[in-house]
């Protein structure tokens, strides 16, 4: 894969590029994961070195996998955001594979079936019924409508 920029016009500072999606194929071994809608983009604190996504109140995993693997999700207490414990369901399709209640910061392991990844083609969905407006509780012209701070989402097989 070669990248190449260029300034438009010619007399301004060269541009900073990114790939931000591509089309991943897994070799088999290892599963892949995505990050779909409803997710917002990626964040970081420099006096933490923290990384972050939130999602809204629903958001979408793509996951390429040809067997049974475990989702493992880290998130912070949305109670922080929203002030009551809300509920958090992950769902493939119609089928629920976990719901809980937050109170705290929590880390999730969720089974997630090869028949159901192939059923759903790989879409899984993790959906809050609490979201927590940043503009409007700060004063700020930030008009998201965040649900979950998820600190890490990752993939092992089975």
């Amino acid at each position: 894969l070669r990248v190449a920029a260029q300034p438009v016009p010619s007399d301004r500072p060269l541009p900073e590029i990114a790939i931000r999606q591509f089309d991943l194929q897994s070799d088999g071994g290892r599963p892949l994961m995505a990050f779909g809608e409803g997710w917002y983009e990626d964040e970081y604190s420099p006096e933490t070195g923290q990384r972050w996504r939130w999602t809204g109140a629903s958001a979408q995993l793509r996951l390429v996998s040809s067997r049974t693997v475990v989702l493992r999700i880290r998130g912070e207490s949305p109670v922080k955001y929203v002030g009551v414990v809300p509920t958090v369901r992950v769902a493939a399709g119609t089928r629920t594979l976990d719901r809980f209640n937050p109170s705290d910061d929590f880390t999730r392991h969720i089974t997630l079936p090869a028949d159901v990844l192939i059923d759903t083609q790989g879409v899984i969905t993790i959906e809050t019924d609490r979201t927590y407006l940043p503009g409007a509780a700060e004063g700020t012209g930030d008009t998201r409508r965040l649900g979950l701070r998820i600190f890490e989402s990752t993939l092992d097989l089975q």
